[in-house]
């Protein structure tokens, strides 16, 4: 009987876990930003040239490019786009801007992939982040801000994490009880000010980790 009881027990917290509706809070910088050794451009320039990784690796070698999103990495593959007969439209040289800026911020493609899967699941997913104006304007012209539901920047709020009014404004703003909240950030400061009004933080250190932590909670599938 008392195993029976043990069983139902286990049953009821795991549906109710599956059941509950959370809302997540994000960090930026050093989350969605700041990955070295990313791969935008090169992956442009694969795919729009049609060229193979081997091949990609044999031209940037010949020609001692260290980093094909850098000045002089810029100007060789307009050049060799067009003495190969390639149509450098003006959408593809946006195209060629745009990841060589992703690599410059490091954005995380990882992490864009799992925001992605989780508003397919309908998990609202907030943005709070300390970010000076200057930065805020260049990844917003990016496009960088667009999958969230919404985005509160200390520049624009003017209120800085770990301050716990940053938390209580974003809270306020969105509706939101801190037990039904996730926050994510890689600083543990932030993380420490977030439990203590009762969220749920999760200390940043590597997508792999953070879809480890998710999947523990119910909100990611295994």
């Amino acid at each position: 009987m008392k195993n029976l009881y043990n069983i139902l027990v286990f049953l009821f917290i795991s549906l109710a876990s599956t059941c509950h509706s959370y809302i997540i809070i994000f960090d930026f910088g050093g989350v969605f930003i700041g990955k070295k050794n990313t791969t935008w451009t090169q992956d442009f320039l694969i795919d729009s040239l049609d060229i193979s990784f081997d091949k990609y690796q044999k031209i940037i070698k010949k020609n001692g490019i260290e980093k094909s999103h850098s000045l002089s990495g810029k100007k060789f593959w307009l050049s060799y786009a067009e003495s190969n007969g390639y149509d450098v439209s003006e959408k593809w040289l946006s195209s060629m801007e745009h990841a060589i800026m992703k690599d410059i911020l490091g954005a995380n493609r990882n992490m864009y992939e799992l925001l992605g899967t989780l508003q397919k699941d309908s998990i609202p997913c907030y943005l709070l982040s300390n970010m000076e104006k200057s930065l805020t304007n260049l990844i917003k012209k990016e496009g960088l801000f667009d999958p969230f539901n919404l985005c509160f920047l200390s520049c624009e709020i003017g209120i800085k994490k770990p301050d716990l009014n940053a938390f209580t404004y974003v809270l306020d703003k969105i509706n939101a009880n801190p037990q039904d909240v996730i926050f994510i950030d890689d600083l543990k400061s932030n993380i420490e000010a977030a439990n203590s009004l009762g969220m749920h933080g999760i200390l940043f250190t590597s997508e792999y980790q953070l879809r480890n932590e998710l999947k523990k909670i119910n909100i990611l599938k295994e």
